[in-house]
């Protein structure tokens, strides 16, 4: 294994070979671009940052600008799903649940320690046309 990187893996192969019937991992940072705009924790959703469908339906997603949106990112924020019962994502329930974003925000305090010190590499500019160096 290589140590002069992370590795975002969790060993899955009890439920590949069917001695499990629930995976290893509970959670799943999701991302627009390079910004983390939700985590999920079980059955749970957090969204950092508000996020709408991109023009063509979901085949892209964009961030929300104004007041109250990724543009005041956790103004009001995080807002909490519980995507098995609301798969709409319809009712925020943080107000009620506000236990659960200690468990939502672990995996995020981990992503963002792991970037500290193994920094993700810069994004590929695709409008720079220039020739390279």
């Amino acid at each position: 294994m290589p140590n002069d990187r992370p590795i975002d893996g969790v060993d899955q192969t009890d439920l590949w070979l069917g001695k499990s019937e629930t995976g290893a991992r509970d959670h799943l940072l999701s991302f627009v671009g390079p910004t983390l705009a939700a985590a999920r924790w079980k059955q749970f959703r957090a969204y950092f940052v508000d996020v709408a469908p991109g023009r063509s339906g979901w085949n892209g997603a964009n961030l929300l600008s104004g007041t109250g949106s990724s543009a005041a990112p956790m103004n009001g924020y995080p807002k909490v799903f519980n995507i098995e019962a609301d798969p709409r994502e319809q009712f925020n329930i943080g107000a009620q649940y506000e236990w659960v974003i200690g468990p939502v925000l672990k995996p995020v305090k981990a992503y963002l320690e792991s970037v500290t010190k193994y920094p993700n590499p810069p994004a590929a500019n695709i409008t720079d046309f220039s020739s390279p160096p």
